[in-house]
């Protein structure tokens, strides 16, 4: 089956990679994934579950793709097209050219209407129908999937508690699903704060557990948790530098390090305890990423414990870029 994808926000490399985490987590095949104009790919793949897609932040929309046209006698050729539907329909469009486009909604919807066996139209209908414009050709989809944007509800600004330099709800379950983990996997946030990381663990349905140092910041984390989940999350105070569970105990670590300015003096120290033990306690084979900024660059002892498979950035402003690294234990 061919498929175009609408893969939103202004990080190319962050939004790729976590859209072919999906299909690694879930072993789909991937073939030709390629980026055609903007934010809008196309794919090839078997059978996919459309609901795994509800798991990630920059996948908005995937369009099973049912004809491709020229726009020499597009409408003729898509008068002729042999396709039947049953159920009602809606027709929408979507442009990726600068070129006017001398048709309506309502234009294709009465070609559509011949196609269909109950001729219903309606808003939010069974068969959703893109027509999808580029400078050179036009693709006729069908919706298969549209994201919720669930993670939205959990930003920052709408937690009881947060902080200025706090990481995002998408950027965090991205960074999760860099993991590559199925529901009920284990996975452990070292640096947890107000723990907006474990708040997307536990939307994607992960065991989640928390460390850190500050008590504060562990109240704060609960009573986040509370707020939208109704529950308390496993938390542990304690410093990072101590190991505390058993070897090869945790399926995946995913966290935001500290790395203010102030975070050059202590550092090293920090950093490579804290590596040692995450790879003691991290199960074979199993992943780990970290957050880090310019201030402080882990890279080389990170390698010292990990294979290094992606290390992505993201621009902050003109004094601080945020980098992930993705890693693995072998």
């Amino acid at each position: 089956m061919n498929y175009l994808t609408i893969l939103r926000g202004s990080n190319e490399k962050i939004r790729e990679e976590e859209f072919k985490s999906i299909f690694k987590t879930y072993n789909y095949v991937l073939i030709n994934f390629k980026n055609i104009i903007n934010t809008l790919y196309k794919f090839r793949s078997n059978k996919i579950d459309k609901n795994k897609f509800e798991r990630t932040s920059y996948c908005n929309y995937i369009f099973e793709v049912l004809k491709e046209f020229k726009y020499n006698n597009f409408f003729i050729e898509l008068k002729n097209f042999k396709y039947q539907f049953e159920g009602s329909f809606f027709i929408k469009i979507k442009k990726f050219t600068k070129n006017k486009i001398n048709y309506t909604e309502n234009d294709l919807a009465e070609i559509m209407w011949d196609k269909s066996k109950d001729k219903k139209v309606k808003i939010n209908g069974k068969n959703i129908f893109y027509f999808i414009f580029l400078k050179d050709k036009i693709y006729l989809t069908k919706l298969f999937f549209k994201n919720s944007k669930d993670f939205l509800k959990r930003m920052p600004k709408k937690r009881p508690f947060n902080n200025p330099y706090t990481l995002k709800s998408d950027l965090a379950k991205a960074c999760l699903n860099f993991l590559c983990l199925k529901e009920g996997k284990i996975i452990l946030d070292s640096f947890c704060g107000y723990g907006g990381i474990l708040l997307e663990a536990e939307s994607l349905g992960l065991k989640n557990i928390g460390i850190d140092i500050s008590w504060k910041d562990l109240i704060g984390c609960k009573k986040n948790f509370q707020y939208f989940f109704n529950k308390n999350p496993n938390l542990i105070v304690s410093d990072t530098n101590y190991k505390i569970f058993k070897n090869n105990s945790i399926d995946g670590i995913a966290t935001d390090i500290p790395y203010g300015k102030s975070t050059k003096v202590v550092g090293n120290k920090l950093y490579v305890n804290f590596l040692k033990n995450s790879y003691e306690v991290l199960k074979p084979n199993s992943k780990i990423v970290i957050i880090y900024s310019n201030y402080f660059d882990i890279k080389e002892l990170f390698s010292n414990y990990f294979k290094i498979e992606n290390i992505l950035e993201e621009y902050i402003n003109k004094s601080m870029t945020r980098y992930i690294i993705i890693g693995r234990k072998v």
